[in-house]
């Protein structure tokens, strides 16, 4: 796979970490993963799509599996980002806009 050009950025959303590791691995090995189908997984990544979910476990899953290929935790520093995002910005948990 051809590397991306550009800055490393930290994820802000599960969408966006859907999407760029849509990118890095592909559809095939996400659905390897999560046995979800392609459309499935575009409704998941696409913020303007209203009744999208990445379930906790799908990401736990995910997380695995790109552990397992090298390539780290996506979800996981994704959700560290989000916490300390809020957590900097003295934004009430309860107050955080939705995910």
């Amino acid at each position: 796979m051809p590397k991306k050009k550009g800055y490393f950025r930290k994820a802000y959303s599960v969408e966006r970490t859907l999407k760029d590791l849509i990118d890095e691995i592909g559809y095939e090995e996400i659905e390897k993963a999560i046995k979800k189908k392609k459309s499935s997984v575009q409704n998941i990544s696409n913020p303007l799509y209203k009744e999208r979910q990445l379930s906790h476990q799908d990401a736990i899953e995910l997380d695995i599996h790109c552990k397992k290929l090298g390539i780290g935790t996506p979800f996981l520093n994704s959700y560290e980002t989000l916490l300390e995002k809020y957590t900097v910005e003295n934004k009430d948990i309860h107050e955080a806009e939705l995910i």
